[in-house]
């Protein structure tokens, strides 16, 4: 299992009910990054393809070599709306 906070969704163009309804996430290294060379790009994936969410907090401890596709078991949004907490299992279907 993965914990994470999503962030930047303001930045990415999306809202909580945006992201609120994608079931499989995607977890992205963005080593060219020119504010952070350890970001990790989320996206959201669905039957029309990907879609940039916005980032996991610079404080999680996750590692991503290149690009891992997860299942939501868990999406809650903080009361300001300006992230949301996730819970993913990586996804044995992909």
């Amino acid at each position: 299992m993965v914990n994470f906070t999503l962030v930047g969704m303001a930045y990415a163009g999306v809202s909580v009910d945006d992201v609120m309804g994608y079931e499989c996430i995607v977890l992205r290294s963005e080593p060219d990054n020119k504010y952070d060379p350890n970001a990790i790009m989320v996206l959201g994936v669905d039957h029309s393809g990907n879609r940039k969410l916005g980032y996991v907090t610079r404080d999680s401890n996750i590692v991503v070599s290149n690009e891992v596709v997860y299942s939501v078991v868990i999406a809650n949004p903080s009361p300001t709306g300006k992230a949301i907490r996730f819970v993913l299992k990586e996804n044995s279907l992909v």
